[in-house]
């Protein structure tokens, strides 16, 4: 399988081949409660986002 970067740099048509990316993300404290992330989430993934149309994420 190919990575969103390996696609990118090459001039094919990459909308049918399978991508992945696996990153690392670390979240400041927060306290007690809950508390939406997707601004912090959006913020480290959106360059690597970018080429993907449709997909499916697993985020734990």
């Amino acid at each position: 399988m190919k990575s969103c970067r390996d696609c990118l740099e090459e001039e094919n048509d990459c909308s049918t081949i399978p991508m992945w990316i696996q990153k690392t993300i670390v979240l400041p404290v927060q306290r007690r409660g809950c508390h939406n992330i997707t601004h912090l989430l959006m913020r480290h993934l959106e360059s690597d986002l970018s080429c993907f149309k449709c997909g499916l994420a697993h985020i734990f």
